[in-house]
């Protein structure tokens, strides 16, 4: 993950248009202007549901051994329509091993966002391995005076700002 951060650290989060910003690219995602995500989830879904879908869908046995990090660059489109672009892989197995086609398959076709309103959203989505099967999920942005960072959910925000 650490080779991917500096080109991150490098991009605004003003329109965009799509690209791959992490080394393993796919192709079949329609390209179109969107957001990176900055302070605050934009693109929002139950983070359970988004790691279920990408853990049920790797390689079974890959999945048993697994350590380290993979981290999603997801394009979400008006609608909650979604579509993989790109991944990093921080783990010892490659792209095959892990069958990461398969994950593509069942994020594009499973992987259903609440409508995101008026903009496409890149969702950057951290899942870390550790022993014993234990997956954490993590949602990152970035922003002009920001590297990389983790998001706050809208709700957490909103019980901040209003806590009755």
């Amino acid at each position: 993950m650490k080779k991917i951060l500096l080109p991150l650290i490098f991009l605004l989060t003003g329109q965009l248009q799509a690209q791959d910003l992490l080394p393993i690219a796919f192709e079949d995602c329609e390209i179109r202007d969107f957001i990176i995500e900055n302070d605050v989830e934009v693109a929002r879904k139950d983070p359970e549901a988004i790691k279920k879908i990408i853990v049920e869908h790797l390689n079974p046995r890959a999945r048993k051994k697994l350590r380290g990090e993979l981290m999603f660059q997801i394009l979400v489109y008006q609608g909650g329509r979604s579509c993989l672009l790109s991944v990093d892989n921080d783990t010892k197995f490659n792209k095959d091993e892990l069958d990461l086609e398969t994950v593509k398959f069942a994020i594009d076709e499973l992987l259903l966002w609440e409508d995101v309103e008026d903009k496409n959203v890149s969702a950057m989505v951290l899942l870390k391995f550790k022993r014993r099967g234990k997956v954490t999920l993590r949602r990152l942005g970035i922003g002009p005076d920001r590297d990389v960072h983790e998001l706050k959910r809208p709700d957490v925000v909103a019980a901040t700002v209003n806590p009755n």
